[in-house]
């Protein structure tokens, strides 16, 4: 049977007043689409002209082009619309996305991007990134051409504008090699960062972040001058500051590292002023540990973090035995970042002082970090899932180095404590606990092969057995047996 036959019935009910019909009656009209798949819909020329007369209703004001958004009347409208965009991704998806364009059917999606409704919005960005992802991530002149009207045009709108940014950002960090055709995009965006209009800086910080997904883009974020106006955000105490340390902690990590060691991108200066605004600033607390935990992921992050005056490990140490719950949950992950991540950071240095930091927690007893480790247990069996699963992070990273496992397998009871599969209750804390003792088990293993012994046989046997079990092993309950009196 012929598509249209299929769905004709239908037609009369998308324009029907109750809006649960209009819903019921979408919901056909894609599964009918979908069945059919991408090929029978765009040879469908009825098919494709009901689209374009949905997008495009003939007493619509404005054509495709230009800066004008489409309307949509009602929520049943709006729905219809929706439907529209679903059918075009289905074409698009399908690798007919060129027909889309023959068809006219694009820029009217570009108008629909910019519709007042959010829902239309959203479903003509999913479009457009599909369409881009089809042609390494290029929508074609004319349509980035509308689009810039909607950036720097005489009816730009602060939310058509962000809208049609953010799009640029997605396109360009799913396909990096894209970020030429959209620089022109971003050249608003330092100006938006130091606008009076707190929203339109926000937006901006946003984008920044989108961009800088891909190495090629935080590279060109910092070529191009926008992470200095984002730095000045840091140094001014309003609204705006705890957003800019987000974004910077966001920026760097360990996939970055290339891109980190360009002295353009301000690294060292957004460090120390993290790290003035720390001892300043205790609102920032907990967002400013967690950037240091990020940027400690990096050799180079670490590095400066290493280099600060006074040093900052010792501090965060401390931290994590902080009375303040959400202060020691901060610190305990960052903590988990910077040693998890640093046994893949060629930095003996960096190792060194880690381990020079972990060892002087309390040098005056017999036993290394004994009062630290003794929290982190307690910590483990705690109420609070968060603080639970950070106290697992931070021990996790401790058994990464032969150092740190050696001082947890030295602690009387801690074998015992990481294969009582009691010690937590909930999936999350087991699966935290197995990769405890994956961790243990395996720096223990690695020690061996250098010589060194950090855990007695036994000790690794029941690491080993716990692992072969696997997170979630119950053991037997055993069967109570009765006496019986004849």
């Amino acid at each position: 049977m012929d598509l249209m036959q299929q769905i004709g019935p239908l037609l009369p009910q998308l324009n029907d007043p109750d809006e649960y019909v209009v819903q019921d009656t979408c919901r056909q009209f894609l599964t009918l689409a979908q069945r059919a798949g991408a090929p029978r819909v765009v040879e469908s020329a009825e098919l494709m002209s009901l689209l374009m007369g949905v997008l495009n209703p003939p007493n619509s004001s404005g054509g495709g082009g230009g800066g004008e958004q489409l309307a949509v009347q009602s929520e049943a409208q709006a729905m219809v619309v929706v439907l529209v965009l679903q059918v075009m991704l289905l074409v698009a998806e399908g690798g007919r996305a060129a027909d889309l364009a023959c068809g006219g059917l694009m820029p009217y999606a570009a108008r629909a991007l910019c519709c007042k409704h959010l829902g239309v919005s959203r479903a003509a960005a999913s479009l457009l990134v599909q369409v881009a992802q089809h042609n390494a991530g290029d929508l074609g002149e004319g349509l980035r051409a509308q689009l810039v009207t909607y950036v720097c045009g005489p009816k730009v709108q602060l939310v058509m504008q962000y809208r049609v940014i953010g799009l640029a950002a997605e396109i360009c960090a799913a396909n990096p090699n894209a970020l030429p055709l959209y620089s022109g995009f971003f050249a608003i965006l330092p100006r938006c960062l130091v606008s009076s209009d707190m929203m339109e800086s926000l937006n901006a910080l946003e984008v920044i972040e989108q961009i800088s997904k891909s190495d090629e883009g935080l590279a060109y974020v910092a070529a191009n001058g926008i992470l200095e106006p984002v730095f000045q955000l840091l140094t001014h105490e309003n609204s705006l500051q705890l957003s800019a340390v987000r974004a910077f902690s966001n920026l760097f990590n360990e996939r970055k590292e290339a891109v980190v060691n360009n002295p353009a991108v301000l690294m060292e200066k957004v460090i120390n002023e993290l790290y003035r605004l720390w001892h300043e600033n205790e609102k920032l607390g907990t967002e400013l540990l967690l950037a240091f935990g990020k940027i400690g992921t990096t050799g180079t992050g670490l590095g400066l973090l290493l280099s600060l005056t006074p040093p900052l490990l010792p501090q965060l140490f401390s931290q994590t035995t902080s009375t303040s719950v959400p202060i020691r949950i901060c610190a305990l992950n960052a903590l988990g970042l910077i040693l998890s991540a640093n046994v893949h950071v060629t930095n003996p240095k960096a190792s060194t002082t880690l381990r020079d930091e972990w060892l002087s927690l309390e040098p005056s007893s017999g036993a290394p970090a004994t009062n630290a480790i003794g929290c982190y247990m307690q910590y483990a069996k705690n109420i609070a899932e968060d603080v639970v699963y950070a106290t697992f992070h931070m021990l996790c990273g401790l058994a990464h180095h032969i150092w740190g496992a050696r001082s947890l397998f030295g602690y009387a009871g801690f074998v015992e404590f990481t294969n009582d599969r009691s010690t937590t209750k909930t999936k999350q804390g087991k699966e935290w606990q197995f990769v405890l003792v994956k961790a243990l088990s395996s720096t223990a293993a690695e020690a061996a092969r250098q010589g060194a012994t950090i855990a007695d046989e036994p000790e690794t046997s029941r690491l080993q057995r716990y692992i072969e079990q696997g997170p979630f092993y119950t053991p037997p309950t055993p069967t109570p047996q009765w006496e019986h009196n004849d």
